[in-house]
């Protein structure tokens, strides 16, 4: 930096074939913002892909929320529209990216993996709605689809039913579709969630309510279930012939090798037809407080299976 100012770095990671091969290992720094500050350090993996040679000196500064950035148009250029568009200007101005965006931003175009923000920088943390939301709007405003399909496949893998409806709320009155998709899309898939928190479905319109069921009808291909409830399939085996009971998922002697290795203890499962073969597959185990209940209610409601009621 200038004027002995500390500096914070990020680490290039592959050059990913498209122009930046020559700033493989490279490091895009931050000025700080004042004397005395710590130098921070972030970015990509490292010098695993460097080479270990010199690296070719940063060639465009960037100035975002009162500071700059020194980095690589080689790198920022095949990966963002923004600066392609500006390959020419030694300065570029950013305005309305919040640091921390930008600063992910960078270590992903340097090869980082994008990480979800979440509440207070802790991993494996509830997703921070507000820095989500940002992180997004900086990666559409400076035209980075891959940065942007990165964040949003890491929203999915972090989100909870609660901090999406925070998120849902936060991409609405930041008018971010996108964003708010996501949203409604991952309240489809975990629908049993958000119907269980009324802090989330409480807050959703009829006009979403009605979006989330219907694209969860509309996912997937239908198929044909079959439960073990109760001791009725044994019954019913006794008293038919062989050939029935050799095509019953819940024969002893079907055996489709799911799990069956180290023994089940009685369990009874939910299976699934495969359409294609006619096989009968576990598909997930019936939990012990309804397995075995008789005289139960049972129904199957928008991909979930209800049981109420019965006796042991």
């Amino acid at each position: 930096g200038e004027l002995g100012d500390a500096l914070e770095s990020g680490v290039s990671g592959d050059a990913q074939g498209d122009g930046s091969a020559d700033v493989a290992g490279a490091s895009w720094t931050l000025e700080a913002g004042g004397p005395g500050e710590a130098q921070e350090s972030g970015g990509g993996s490292g010098d695993a892909q460097g080479g270990g040679g010199a690296h070719p000196e940063p060639d465009l500064v960037i100035e975002v929320a009162g500071r700059r950035v020194r980095a690589h148009k080689a790198v920022l250029c095949p990966r963002s529209e923004f600066f392609r568009a500006r390959r020419s200007r030694q300065v570029v101005r950013v305005r309305g990216i919040a640091l921390p965006a930008m600063r992910a931003l960078l270590d992903h175009a340097y090869g980082a993996r994008l990480r979800a923000p979440t509440v207070g920088g802790a991993p494996g943390g509830d997703v921070d709605a507000h820095a989500a939301a940002a992180l997004l709007a900086a990666a559409h405003a400076l035209q980075m689809p891959g940065a942007a399909r990165a964040a949003e496949s890491a929203l999915r893998e972090q989100l909870r039913a609660r901090a999406c409806g925070q998120l849902l709320d936060v991409a609405k009155r930041l008018r971010a579709p996108d964003l708010a998709d996501l949203c409604l899309g991952f309240m489809s898939a975990h629908y049993l969630d958000v119907l269980r928190d009324p802090a989330v479905y409480g807050r959703l319109s009829a006009a979403e309510r009605e979006l989330i069921l219907r694209r969860r009808e509309e996912a997937g291909a239908r198929t044909l279930l079959l439960a073990e409830m109760g001791d009725g399939h044994e019954r019913s085996g006794a008293s038919s012939g062989g050939s029935s009971r050799a095509h019953s998922p819940c024969s002893p002697e079907r055996a489709p090798g799911e799990g069956e290795a180290g023994g089940d203890g009685g369990a009874r499962w939910v299976h699934r037809r495969d359409a294609r073969t006619g096989e009968w597959r576990r598909l997930a185990r019936v939990p012990e407080a309804v397995s075995g209940a008789r005289g139960c209610g049972v129904c199957a409601l928008h991909g979930y299976l209800f049981v109420a009621g019965g006796t042991r």
